[in-house]
Order: structure tokens, then sequence, then C-alpha cells
């Protein structure tokens, strides 16, 4: 008997959790698209990515013209207008060894770390739970070389434009992909013959979530 009780009990549980789960689904699809349950009035996103960033001046970035970078961003708007306001923080760094020379045989080992800070405005159309967006704005960026005899950093000036695509995978998060370009100004890194600037192209996987 108390086993039969405890099994009545367990089945009970499950049905109302099951009842409830179902009550829920129609609310929840019908919400899913509607920004009205911003109850603050505004739209708050912030997002996580990580993809490959490919330097422009490959010549300049030899065997550095690839790399790993991370990306965290965030938006906001109010409910009722379409453009948002978008800043972020970047990030991107790798290593290579460079070709061997008489002053160095097995050649020299070389880090290049990049820090970008971000700022502009984001647009998106929305297309059920999918989103296409896209934004302009500057760029505060600080590469730094070391390696062999260089050992140095440079803060410089640009601007990006950003196009991406993502996918409500749920209520609040989000799945997408992004596609960035960077133009900046010349390094100061005493890279002779030529400098190099941060200009750059970053594809990029995301998650976020949305509140």
């Amino acid at each position: 008997m108390p086993h039969l009780r405890a099994l009545i009990l367990t089945t009970g549980v499950v049905v109302g959790c099951a009842a409830a789960d179902a009550e829920a689904l129609p609310r929840l699809s019908e919400r899913f698209p509607n920004e009205g349950r911003y109850e603050d009035g505004w739209v708050t996103e912030y997002r996580l990515a990580s993809g490959v960033r490919w330097m422009e001046d490959s010549a300049v970035w030899s065997g550095l013209d690839q790399l790993l970078a991370v990306d965290l961003d965030y938006s906001t708007r109010p409910v009722q207008w379409p453009v948002s306001v978008a800043l972020g923080l970047h990030t991107a760094w790798g290593s290579a060894t460079s070709e061997p020379t008489e002053s160095s045989p097995a050649g020299d080992d070389y880090d290049v770390q990049i820090w970008e800070i971000c700022a502009g405005a984001r647009r998106g159309e929305r297309f059920g739970p999918m989103e296409l967006h896209y934004g302009l704005g500057g760029v505060f960026g600080v590469g730094r070389l070391q390696g062999g005899p260089f050992d140095a950093n440079d803060v410089v000036a640009g601007a990006y434009a950003q196009v991406g695509l993502t996918y409500a995978i749920a209520d609040r998060w989000l799945v997408g992909l992004d596609g960035r370009y960077v133009l900046t100004e010349k390094l100061d890194l005493d890279l002779a013959p030529e400098s190099a600037a941060l200009t750059a192209i970053t594809a990029l996987v995301s998650v976020g979530v949305r509140f």
C-alpha cells in the first residue's frame, strides 16, 4: 500500500506538471515574438562570441594574420525603437615563429594581442524567431607585439561595420553568426620597413541572452 500511494502521488505530480506545461506552451508561443514582456520598456542583449580574425596586412603580420577572436557585446534600446546602442569589448591573439636567420637559426617566437573597445548603433529586422542585424560604429584598439627584437604596443582609432543573423532558440536565448570589418590607423611598432594596422575581417559564432 505505501508503494501504491507513492505511485499514485508521483503520477499525480507528473500529470499536474504536464498539464501546467501544456497551458504554458501556448502562452509562450504567443508572447515569444512579443516584446511586451519587457516590463521596464527596454530590450537588452548580452552576447558572447568566438571566431577567427583575418588581418588585412598579411604581409606585415606574416604568420600572425589569422588570430583567435573572442567578443563580448552589449546592446539596449527602448521597445518601440528599431535601433540599439551597441557596446563591445573585443580581443584577439595568436603566435608564430619567424623564418630562421643567421642571428636566430631557430627563428623568433612572436605573440600578438589585440584589445578593442567599440561603440556604435545596431538595427535589427525581425522575421519570427530570426533577426537580421547590421550596424556601424567607432573603435579604439590596442595592439601589442612581443618577440624577437620587438616588445611594443600602440593605441589606434578606427571604425567598424558589422552584419549578423540570430535565431531565438528559447524565450530569451539566442544563437547567431556575425561578420565584422574593422578599419584602423597604422600602429607605430617600429616594424621596419612597414607599419601595420589592426584592419581585419572577423567571423564569429555567438550565444546571447535577451531580456
